[in-house]
């Protein structure tokens, strides 16, 4: 129970700034029209949609970058790949948060893997109206920690 307690603590830590590819930049604008700005309410729907197209095993239900930079646990995957290829839903625990300055957001949620409820801990980078970055974790039941999801509810 410790360990998730402070797995589920560090996770925002970790996903937004201190781990894989998410480090946080200026970003210069280009001439040209740009997209508008994507708030708080923006960022965290490209959340929602990424977690419900992986759960529909689906990627094109979500507007991906062509040159999109997918992890899972650190291995780099192609759309479709990892937990988008064995999710079978979503489970009812989901924590967002998200930061407009460096256009990331992201999530401590459970999912459904195989019909066993998984917790993942997600981020994801959005430039022009599209995921440009997304980094999971996911912490499944058995692979040497204690992980109790039945308390997790939202």
């Amino acid at each position: 129970m410790q360990r998730l307690l402070i797995a589920a603590l560090a996770a925002p830590a970790l996903l937004c700034g201190f781990g894989g590819f998410a480090k946080p930049e200026k970003i210069a604008l280009k001439t040209g029209a740009a997209a508008p700005a994507c708030d708080r309410a923006c960022l965290e729907g490209f959340v929602d949609r990424y977690l419900e197209a992986m759960a529909a095993n689906d990627p094109s239900k979500v507007k991906l970058s062509p040159h999109v930079k997918l992890t899972e646990n650190g291995a780099i995957l192609k759309p479709g790949d990892g937990l988008w290829r064995t999710a079978t839903g979503l489970g009812s625990y989901r924590f967002k948060f998200s930061d407009p300055q460096t256009h990331q957001a992201g999530a401590v949620a459970t999912v459904l893997e195989n019909g066993v409820e998984q917790l993942v801990g997600l981020r994801v980078k959005v430039e022009n109206r599209a995921i440009t970055e997304a980094e999971m974790i996911v912490a499944r039941k058995g692979e040497g920690q204690t992980l109790v999801t039945d308390s997790l509810k939202a």
